[in-house]
């Protein structure tokens, strides 16, 4: 898992780096607007199959992946990489990625749970 993880991590540097650009390009600063890009355009790229890996991986892997969300919020306010990153996520009103991955995974779990032995997902676990 840890060389998928190092793909979606490369990956997703690779859409932010588009994304701010593209931004640069259309003059868009607004915060609110470059997040909710963010979450349209790199987030799905970073959570690809999270379901599949997120139990599978260490806390290293999972920060891999996180770093690239804090590098994008560190970006935006234009501080330091050593501002701490629960700072940086409280003032966007944010929430680590790794939540939502687990959420995911759990929602699966519960739909693997209920899933009945004809369905292919079922036999395959």
């Amino acid at each position: 898992m840890a060389v998928a993880i190092d793909k979606l991590t490369t990956a997703g540097k690779n859409a932010l780096f588009a994304l701010r650009c593209r931004c640069n390009d259309l003059s868009i600063t607004d915060p609110e607007v470059m997040c909710q890009l963010f979450d349209s355009l790199v987030h799905p790229i970073l959570s690809y199959a999270c379901e599949v890996w997120t139990s599978c991986t260490g806390a290293k892997g999972l920060q891999q992946v996180e770093q690239v969300h804090i590098m994008f919020l560190r970006g935006i306010l234009e501080v330091n990489k050593t501002t701490n990153i629960f700072a940086v996520l409280g003032e966007f009103g944010r929430y680590p990625l790794e939540y939502f991955r687990w959420q995911q995974t759990l929602k699966y779990y519960d739909r693997l749970q209920e899933s009945t032995p004809d369905r292919l997902l079922y036999c395959a676990y």
